[in-house]
């Protein structure tokens, strides 16, 4: 198999866009939160620093707009995509991995969960899944090249814009030195005297820039808003979660301090029920109960109740919502541990079942092993370790990466908000990468020779 840049490249991209073509996901798809990007205020910085949202994507759909048409998001967010996917399989290629065994990684990237339902979408899901993608093959880059200026610089630019463009990013300020570690301990590098240490320090002049652009931003934001935080959000999430790990009784004791929007929040309710509207039937404080609610509770209740008391005033509401969780959370602590434990164990069976799910995964799966057992039947003696050695390097490199990506950022995202697909996919991107890989290494060919690496 050719193993040229550009031909990886075009076949990725091909793959991507004539899916979409075949499945009329050519045109853009607005979804609520498509209009915080579209009508992001940056006319003044005092409203910048306000809102909710990062800067990054809104000035990505800009340039898109101002120059070739608003018609050609979905087509820009798809060659991105691809371009990231086909940087991971070049990468892979280069720790040691055979031209078709990393072209299957680099396809099941680009053709993911994430991917296919979020490529014609207006919203951040897989702009900062690609990035995220970015950030990852420049560590492995890194690692392999012993932290040379480029694949370390490209690490650092690639999580700045991951975070901007989406600010759940910021697990990857974790997931970079954790996985860097376990990828060095994993190249043997530790035989070396000094090495392991010159790694370490070596990630840490990659986390060290990012970490200052986040406090940079923090200071900007407190020096303009007098809001030392990230953004004015998150706790809008929590709150759907610690809401529902309590009955109304028991907020009242535990939260003193927020009786107004506890009684706004109970109108809110009554304003809801009012209108028709049910939320899903499920045993109060159950996993998928409060996941299954969770959208309606946060985005029909507990905002319009927060905005009620502080209209058009995003960081009050932020601040609000914030004090009622701090008080809920001091009162039933390990509520909440177990809610991170069950959650993070909805995340592992329900990403399992995405990528069964996955229309593309799924024949793959069946096909590969109906071919593996004819092939198994017709020749029961094939020597399986010798055939995948030359993979070794690289399978190893993208299991840590899966197992670490997935777990670090789910990890993540279950501490304010529930698992759900659009979430937790995009997490668990490597992971079919890393079984499409795996079964083309053991699926052997009457000559390798072509799939090595030039």
């Amino acid at each position: 198999m050719m193993t040229k840049p550009w031909t990886i490249w075009l076949i990725i991209a091909s793959a991507v866009l004539g899916f979409a073509a075949v499945t009329q996901r050519m045109t853009a798809v607005m979804v609520p939160d498509s209009s915080s990007y579209l009508d992001y205020p940056f006319d003044s910085l005092d409203a910048m620093m306000r809102d909710i949202r990062t800067p990054g994507y809104p000035v990505l759909l800009r340039l898109i707009m101002g120059t070739i048409g608003a018609s050609a998001i979905p087509i820009v967010q798809m060659l991105i995509h691809a371009t990231a996917a086909w940087l991971m399989s070049c990468e892979l290629i280069r720790w040691g991995m055979s031209g078709r065994t990393s072209l299957a990684a680099g396809l099941a990237i680009a053709l993911s969960a994430t991917a296919m339902d979020n490529e014609a979408i207006v919203s951040t899901d897989l702009v900062a899944a690609s990035f995220g993608v970015m950030a990852t093959s420049n560590l492995l880059a890194c690692i392999r090249a012993g932290f040379a200026l480029r694949p370390s610089v490209g690490v650092i630019v690639c999580v700045v814009m991951a975070i901007a463009i989406r600010p759940a990013s910021l697990s990857l300020v974790g997931f970079i030195p954790i996985a860097g570690v376990m990828l060095v301990l994993c190249k043997r590098q530790t035989n070396q005297e000094g090495s392991l240490r010159q790694s370490i320090f070596g990630l840490i002049r990659i986390v060290a820039p990012i970490m200052l652009v986040i406090a940079g931003w923090i200071v900007l934001r407190g020096v303009t808003v007098g809001d030392f935080s990230f953004l004015p959000f998150g706790h809008q999430n929590l709150a759907g979660i610690t809401t529902q790990l309590t009955t109304g009784d028991e907020q009242r004791i535990a939260a003193p301090q927020s009786t107004t929007l506890l009684d706004e929040i109970a109108a809110a309710r009554v304003r809801y029920a009012d209108e028709g509207r049910q939320l899903p039937i499920g045993a109060p404080g159950a996993t998928m109960t409060i996941e299954s609610r969770w959208d309606e509770i946060v985005w029909r209740i507990i905002v319009p109740a927060v905005r009620r008391m502080h209209p058009d005033d995003a960081i009050a509401q932020h601040r609000e919502l914030a004090n009622l969780n701090r008080q809920i959370l001091a009162a039933y602590p390990w509520r909440y541990v177990r809610w991170i434990v069950l959650a993070m164990r909805r995340a592992c069976w329900g990403t399992a079942a995405n990528i069964v799910m996955h229309p593309i995964f799924l024949t793959a799966i069946m096909v590969w092993i109906a071919y593996r057992c004819v092939q198994l039947v017709n020749n029961p003696r094939i020597p399986h370790e010798t055939i995948i050695a030359m993979d070794h390097a690289g399978l190893d490199a993208l299991f840590l990466i899966a197992v670490t990506y997935f777990f670090i950022n789910v990890g993540f995202v279950v501490l304010t908000s529930p698992p759900l697909g659009r979430f937790a996919d995009a997490t668990a991107i490597f992971i079919p990468a890393w079984i499409a890989a795996r079964a083309l290494s053991v699926t052997p060919l009457r000559s390798r020779s072509d799939c090595h690496p030039r």
